[in-house]
């Protein structure tokens, strides 16, 4: 929602939704009610004024509003005067007879040949995203194994091997794109079809670097995949705090970057580049972790919890290999083992045996 008000913004800018912002005092706080503000959580903000503030701030506002207790108020719902002055450029409508409205379309309008590219690393259906999480959390273990195998690891040699794992992943294993963003509403932006939260990215593209896709000779639609792709990569790694990076989440980014790289003449240095000091903040990070985790205290349990299984282990030997059967029990399998299963149950000699060594027949069990 956009919001237009004297008390919000002295200037009569626009308030638009943002995923963070810091104020002139290099602090987080709210302009409405003065308190401090998290800086993971979105806020309502003028990016010329430097006026941020609570979505709950402003929505108390609106409540005013709605309620009569403020006035020259314009709100608006973000969006709409964009869509009604959008040219969709001759795509009003395709080959079924719908308009032509989210991703979803524009896939549909690929060629045979780049609807191939786009599968060979790519997976996508319309069925409803699962609420619960897909992959599991690591195990105390496998984080800590991580950080010991990344602090050991030079910067560059960090580098290498990283982007090496990464690049075998790439070639063995599809990336999702998902359901809700196959339902994203796209529109004509400067000759490309771009989903509409990611505009504003795409827009902040074209301004530093110009069409770096000019020099691709696929469609408009592939081409305009390809910027989706990009600016997804973007938006996500421009949002997303260094403490939050994952070594899946630089793999999904990665696999995005690479994509494009290999299969069109986008011009990604900079994108590239990007990607690999992000990868660095993640290699540091690491190695703060490894001062931060007590690794000697866990070590200690592990040490001590294999003593215990070993233990248990050799008490069990030492049990086991005093009982008269179970030593005749493994004598027996010993001459056994070679033998079909359907042989068991006859004597060395070839002479039928029903009786185990407990004195039980067969036939009883049955």
């Amino acid at each position: 929602m956009e919001i237009t008000q004297q008390y919000f913004c002295p200037q009569q800018h626009v308030l638009l939704v943002n995923d963070s912002e810091i104020d002139s005092s290099g602090e987080y706080n709210c302009d409405i009610c003065e308190t401090e503000r998290n800086p993971r959580i979105r806020i309502y903000c003028c990016g010329d004024c430097k006026y941020f503030a609570h979505v709950h701030c402003v929505i108390s506002e609106i409540i005013d509003v709605l309620k009569g207790d403020l006035e020259d108020v314009e709100l608006k719902a973000l969006g709409y005067d964009f869509c009604e002055e959008t040219n969709y450029g001759g795509w009003g409508e395709i080959e079924h007879g719908t308009s032509l409205l989210s991703l979803k379309d524009l896939i549909l309008q690929l060629s045979e040949y780049e609807l191939f590219v786009l599968k060979a690393y790519f997976t996508w259906d319309e069925k409803k995203e699962e609420s619960e999480m897909t992959t599991q959390l690591e195990t105390e273990d496998e984080k800590i194994d991580e950080i010991l195998t990344f602090s050991s690891f030079t910067e560059t040699e960090f580098m290498s091997y990283i982007f090496n794992e990464f690049g075998k992943i790439y070639k063995k294993r599809s990336m999702k794109i998902k359901p809700s963003d196959l339902a994203l509403k796209i529109a004509d932006i400067e000759g490309y079809f771009i989903p509409l939260e990611l505009v504003p990215v795409f827009k902040n593209l074209l301004h530093k670097y110009g069409d770096i896709g000019s020099r691709c000779g696929y469609s408009k639609a592939f081409k305009s995949m390809c910027y989706f792709l990009i600016c997804k990569a973007m938006k996500e790694m421009h949002t997303t705090w260094v403490i939050d990076i994952t070594k899946d989440l630089l793999q999904y980014w990665y696999h995005h970057i690479k994509f494009v790289q290999l299969h069109t003449y986008f011009e990604l240095g900079f994108l590239k580049a990007s990607l690999e000091e992000i990868t660095r903040d993640f290699f540091y990070l690491q190695l703060s972790l490894t001062l931060e985790t007590d690794i000697r205290t866990i070590m200690n349990k592990r040490i001590a919890h294999i003593k215990k299984k070993m233990a248990e282990y050799e008490e069990f030997c030492e049990s086991t290999s005093k009982k008269k059967f179970m030593k005749e029990g493994f004598n027996k399998v010993v001459q056994l083992k070679w033998k079909t299963a359907g042989q068991v149950g006859n004597d060395i000699d070839g002479t039928s045996s029903h009786y185990d060594y407990w004195g039980y027949t067969l036939r009883e069990w049955f």
